[in-house]
Formats: structure tokens, sequence, C-alpha cells
């Protein structure tokens, strides 16, 4: 039974209580246990591959963005632009000169860890595929790239829209 003299405790229905001044260790032990099983559950549940799929549709970005330049020029049937992939990295070109710093010699997602291959993309100035000497491909010709060995992504030489996946409509 509490000191009924204590200034530290309070009637209750008779019976004196002791005033609580902070958490016992068993209750900060309680919550540090509950917080461990669900950080624990939300690791298990977290979603992956996301670094993946960000750096499909950076590609798939870079690619349209790549039509887009060769279509908004003054068209001259001869110019040809180029996004030509090297070493995990891609440039988009002019001839021989980058188009900008920020499409010259990047990674995708400035992670070097994230293997990029394909061969090096054409576009006339009408935005249709064509190969290195202005040629226009033809639909069993479908250029096409791999994000880290399992994301595949196709040209469709009809309309030089990229499309996921490794054929076209």
């Amino acid at each position: 039974m509490v000191n009924k003299n204590n200034k530290n405790s309070k009637q209750l229905n008779g019976t004196f209580f002791k005033y609580s001044t902070g958490f016992s260790l068993v209750e900060l032990i309680l919550i540090i246990v509950l917080l461990g099983i669900l950080s624990a559950a939300a690791y298990i549940k977290w979603p992956v591959g996301l670094n993946n799929r960000a750096a499909v549709l950076e590609l798939i970005r870079v690619i349209r963005y790549t039509q887009h330049v060769a279509t908004t020029r003054v068209y001259d049937p001869t110019h040809i632009l180029r996004l030509q992939i090297n070493a995990n990295k891609y440039t988009i070109t002019d001839g021989t000169t980058a188009i900008s710093t920020e499409y010259n010699n990047q990674y995708l997602l400035g992670d070097s860890s994230i293997t990029l291959t394909g061969i090096t993309l054409y576009y006339n100035g009408l935005g249709e595929p064509v190969n290195s000497s202005g040629v226009v491909l033809n639909s069993i010709t479908s250029p096409s790239f791999t994000v880290n060995g399992t994301s595949y992504l196709t040209v469709c030489p009809q309309t030089g829209y990229v499309l996921e996946g490794s054929t076209c409509p």
C-alpha cells in the first residue's frame, strides 16, 4: 500500500496509487519488438525491380526524344540523327557531334551498373528508323534494345515508335 502522506500519490475509489513518471522497461522493450516486427514485414513486402523499370522508362524517353529531334529540325532527306549505344552508355549525335551534353555519353539513371545493349538507331527527318545509309527499315528489321538482360524494347520500323517487348503489332 502507498503512503497516504506522499505528495506523489493519488486516491482513486479509496485506494492510493503512485503517479507514473515514465514508461517501464518492459513497455519500452515491447515497443521495440513491435517496431522490429513491423519493419520486417514492410521489408518483405517492399517492391523490387523499381530501378530496372525506371531505366526502361528512361531509355524509352531517350529513343522518343531522338525521334522528336529528328522530326523537328529542318527537313533534309540526307540528314540523319543517331542514337548510339556503347559500353552501357548512350549518345545522341547529329553526324559526329552530340546534340547536347545531357545526351552525350550518359548511363541510364546515371548508374554504371545498369547494362544496356542494342544497335545504333538512326532516324531520318520524317522520324522513320533508317539504316546507316538512310534507307528506311522494312518490317522484318526491327531495332531492339535490352536493359539489364531482362527488359526488351523494340522500335517499330513502320512508325519509329518504341514499344516494350520483342515484337511490334
